[in-house]
């Protein structure tokens, strides 16, 4: 059944101005939240081997979110193929490498999403039977086990450790803290937007993280700072940081070693110049 789109009873050329108004804030949501996503499930300490895709899971998510709900279907975003749950139970350990192996496929998201359908199809009745708290409690377990593998989880407990024994993983603990703090005023800011009537402005939040990163981060912390709270792979790019400093260090002494080997030479000139 088409929705109308012409002005006719009902007020539909109103209705269609609020639903084009009110389906920005959900495109940017869908729009990071798809981002996010596969950002999370492709960096290197996941192990994919098969190269990363960002561009066809958007193509065929805006196909549907244009057509279906000019039929009245809901919108729709990807879960399973792009998630880092997705990809840790594909991941087996090698018994000879003693390495992570990713199981990358097609099959079993697409067995995931037909076994979705099915049940819609089957047991229809089944599901409209659980109770809503149950469904709460998937989400919420599936939203903690995200949490749980974050930074921001591990990071919190600069704010319980003495100065001195803080993980050097963090960098220097007060630049961890203030980044801490930060992150979670986020949170708490978009938690505190969902309870009110304004909820539907949530995502508004979660795209000003944009000019806080462009903006308000290097204006705060150095770039080696950066380096250490919000580099790609912190495992695996530790070890690079640490090379960048000393690196820096390095360049920095020469430059320090450089500049005294000028003002020798200039000090030379002078004492000949004045002789």
């Amino acid at each position: 059944w088409p929705i109308p789109l012409s002005p006719g009873q009902d007020n539909t050329a109103l209705i269609a101005f609020i639903g084009i108004a009110v389906s920005i804030p959900i495109t940017i949501f869908f729009y990071f939240d798809q981002n996010f996503s596969s950002l999370l499930c492709q960096q290197p300490s996941m192990q994919l081997d098969r190269g990363s895709y960002y561009h066809s899971s958007f193509l065929f998510m805006a196909g549907f979110n244009v057509i279906g709900p000019l039929f009245g279907l809901p919108f729709v975003t990807g879960s399973l193929p792009h998630s880092p749950q997705m990809v840790r139970a594909l991941t087996n350990q090698e018994p000879k490498l003693g390495t992570p192996k990713v199981s990358e496929n097609r099959i079993a998201p697409f067995i995931m999403y037909t076994m979705i359908l099915l049940s819609y199809l089957v047991l229809a009745q089944v599901i409209e039977a659980i109770p809503v708290a149950a469904a709460d409690a998937v989400l919420i377990f599936v939203g903690l086990e995200g949490i749980m593998d974050t930074r921001i989880w591990p990071r919190l407990r600069v704010f319980f450790t003495w100065q001195e024994n803080c993980p050097a993983e963090y960098g220097e603990p007060g630049a961890a803290r203030l980044f801490t703090l930060l992150q979670l005023s986020v949170i708490i800011a978009g938690w505190i937007l969902n309870e009110t009537p304004a909820a539907l402005a949530f995502p508004l939040v979660i795209a000003c993280l944009v000019p806080i990163r462009t903006y308000l981060l290097p204006a705060l912390f150095t770039k080696k700072q950066l380096r250490v709270l919000d580099s790609e792979d912190v495992a695996g790019n530790h070890k690079k940081n640490d090379a960048l400093c000393l690196e820096e260090d390095d360049e920095g002494d020469n430059d320090n070693a450089l500049d005294v080997e000028a003002d020798s030479k200039g000090h030379d000139e002078d004492e000949e110049e004045e002789i």
